[in-house]
C-alpha cells in the first residue's frame, strides 16, 4: 500500500504541527505567554498554579504527558508546563513553546535535579547561574570506581541569560535567608 507523503514529515528537526497544534507539548499559537515556567511534575505544577491570579485561563494535558497551564501572575501573564524528567523532553519543549510564541520569551525551570556538588546536599537551594552541562551515564563504564570516566560530560555549557540568572540568585538568597 503506498501512502501519501503528506502523512511523513519532511524536516525531523522541525516542528510538525498537527491541526495547528505542536506534536508533543500539544499547543497552539496564542495558548502560551512568554513568560514560562518549566518543572518536571504535575503536582509542583498544581502548586505553582495556586498562586496564580484565579484560575488558569487555559490549560491542556498533552498525548505526550505535558500540562500547559496559562494564566496572570500579579497581572503578568505566564505559563507553567510540565516537562517530566530528561533532556529529550526538555528539548521538545524549548523547540515547540519556541515555534508557537512570538516575541521575546524567557523560560525558566523550576525543580529538582541530580548534583556533584558535595555543598549541593539533598534539601538546598541552588540557583544555577554559571550554566549548565550534560552529564550522561556512559554505558561502557564498570562503574568500579568513583571516576569521571563513569560518565560523559559534556564540553559545552549552556549559559543561562546573566541578568535573570543575577536577579533569581539574590530573589533567592533574600526569600531563603542565605
Amino acid at each position: 500500500m503506498q501512502r501519501r507523503s503528506s502523512q511523513y514529515y519532511h524536516d525531523t528537526n522541525g516542528v510538525p504541527l498537527e491541526d495547528g497544534r505542536t506534536h508533543h507539548v500539544g499547543v497552539a499559537k496564542g495558548e502560551v505567554a512568554n513568560r514560562i515556567v518549566l518543572v518536571g511534575s504535575s503536582s509542583r505544577a498544581v502548586t505553582l498554579c495556586s498562586l496564580l491570579d484565579g484560575a488558569p485561563q487555559f490549560s491542556i494535558k498533552s498525548h505526550r504527558g505535558f500540562e500547559t497551564y496559562t494564566g496572570t501572575f500579579q497581572g503578568t501573564p505566564v505559563s507553567i508546563i510540565t516537562t517530566g524528567m530528561g533532556g529529550p523532553m526538555m528539548d521538545f519543549a524549548v523547540r515547540e513553546l519556541r515555534h508557537v510564541v512570538d516575541g521575546d520569551l524567557v523560560m525558566v525551570r523550576l525543580g529538582s535535579c541530580g548534583g556533584l556538588s558535595p555543598e549541593a546536599v539533598p534539601g538546598a537551594v541552588v540557583a544555577n547561574t554559571p550554566g549548565s552541562v550534560r552529564i550522561a551515564r556512559n554505558f561502557d563504564a564498570t562503574f568500579e570506581d568513583e571516576s569521571d570516566a563513569n560518565y560523559v560530560i559534556s564540553q559545552r555549557r549552556a549559559a543561562p541569560d546573566v541578568a535573570l540568572a543575577q536577579r533569581l540568585a539574590a530573589e533567592l538568597a533574600r526569600d531563603c535567608d542565605v
